[in-house]
């Protein structure tokens, strides 16, 4: 039986990363729960709602964490759209008697992003890392009115007033391992005190 299934983009994927030091597996590592990675590079919330039943409901999980939304940003969807899709599958795994974690995504490291070789955002980059902080700020808000847990990211990746580019890999888009060390370790310490793991 699947105890958690992890739904997300390239952030979830472990991205240029081997799939053993990225989240979903250093938080197997540590608890023992059978995990099942469900991140997909490259996409959107919207497509990752539209796999949410397959992937997550069938599974039966007992949580599900779900981190998404830069890609979409990438491509100028509002951040009003990208949290409904977030909250509506959020209300899904509720149903199904599913626990969610909602993720905040970790900001766009903006000094390294520019020679990365990517294609640009639709809108600017700076446009783009913008509406990432207001995303997650709209998630910490959506998550503490509905009484859902946030994995706040967003915030993890911050030392002051400056991302912590250290923990990024040369894109400036993509945690490295000691990037998702630290991703999991936030997730670790979530759910020792809200969901009573040892």
């Amino acid at each position: 039986m699947t105890d958690l299934v992890c739904m997300g983009d390239s952030l979830t994927a472990a991205y240029e990363v081997d799939p053993g030091y990225g989240w979903p597996a250093l938080l197997s590592s540590r608890f023992g729960l059978d995990v099942k990675d469900c991140g997909i590079c490259g996409d959107t919330t919207a497509g990752m709602l539209s796999r949410f039943e397959s992937d997550v409901i069938r599974a039966r999980p007992r949580f599900v964490i779900i981190l998404g939304g830069a890609n979409d940003l990438w491509w100028h969807v509002p951040a009003s759209v990208i949290r409904s899709n977030l909250f509506a599958m959020a209300c899904q795994a509720r149903h199904h008697q599913i626990t969610p974690v909602i993720g905040a995504p970790p900001p766009i490291a903006m000094d390294r992003v520019a020679d990365a070789g990517f294609m640009l955002p639709e809108p600017s980059l700076d446009v783009c890392a913008e509406q990432l902080t207001l995303l997650a700020e709209m998630i910490g808000a959506a998550c503490r009115e509905s009484g859902i847990c946030c994995a706040d990211f967003h915030a993890l990746f911050h030392q002051a007033n400056s991302v912590r580019t250290d923990w990024y890999l040369d894109d400036g888009l993509h945690p490295n391992a000691t990037g998702y060390r630290q991703m999991a370790n936030l997730l670790i310490d979530q759910f020792k005190s809200q969901f009573y793991f040892v």
